[in-house]
């Protein structure tokens, strides 16, 4: 199973890579609104990397390297002719981590008083 994450999230990366890169006239035309997208994007990366890397000690890096994926994205965006740096993108990539690191918890919690 894995494997499968494994695969899922070089496919995810590969997409929102192109997505973020790709001209305005390629993104201008999937009609939903940006911060959304952000928002399910990270928060689908959250839980791929989450379940990629299942015996990492410190989890944190897992989450730190995510955000400075977004960062990254955002700059290549700015060097570009056609995208630019967006704080609010960044923020809602960084949101998108966040309530998948909340979920999981509260799922965890639940989990643990079913099964007491």
């Amino acid at each position: 199973m894995l494997i499968t994450y494994r695969i899922s999230l070089l496919i995810c990366l590969t997409v929102v890579t192109w997505l973020a890169l790709a001209g305005s006239e390629i993104t201008d035309e999937i009609p939903t609104w940006d911060k959304l997208n952000h928002l399910l994007a990270f928060l689908v990366l959250a839980f791929l990397i989450d379940y990629c890397f299942p015996g990492c000690k410190q989890e944190w890096i897992k989450w730190v390297a995510l955000a400075g994926y977004g960062l990254g994205l955002e700059v290549l965006q700015w060097l570009s002719a056609h995208r630019y740096f967006e704080l609010y993108d960044l923020t809602t990539d960084v949101l998108g981590i966040g309530l998948y690191i909340l979920g999981r918890k509260l799922w965890r919690l639940y989990l643990f008083k079913t099964n007491s």
